[in-house]
């Protein structure tokens, strides 16, 4: 009888995590929506480093930008690792300091989107 149980146990386990990976894993449709509302957000970053802001001020002013991005990116189903991604990118394009804002977007988009 204990072993039935730890089998179903294990199935169910076993199941459930491969639901939620799926729901997880973006299609390709979804990554190029989610790179490119950061990518916009790295052209904005860059944008606010370049005049010589302050990491705290750069994400006081784009926080209402950036959690409206996250959730009307993909109808907010990523929403964590959309804020996830950004704070990542802001913590880069701080420590970079990238002298051309729209070159800066493209490229990161591009690398975002072969991740």
């Amino acid at each position: 009888m204990k072993k039935k149980l730890l089998i179903c146990i294990t199935l169910v386990a076993v199941s459930s995590g491969d639901i939620l990976r799926a729901d997880i894993a973006m299609d390709v449709a979804e990554r190029m929506t989610h790179c490119k509302s950061l990518a916009n957000l790295a052209y904005l970053a860059a944008k606010k480093v370049k005049t010589g802001r302050k990491l705290t001020e750069i994400k006081k002013e784009l926080s209402s930008v950036s959690k409206a991005a996250s959730t009307t990116t993909n109808g907010g189903m990523y929403s964590d690792l959309f804020l996830s991604d950004y704070t990542e990118l802001l913590q880069d394009t701080y420590s970079i300091k990238p002298k051309y804002a729209k070159e800066y977007a493209l490229e990161y988009r591009s690398n975002c989107i072969g991740k």
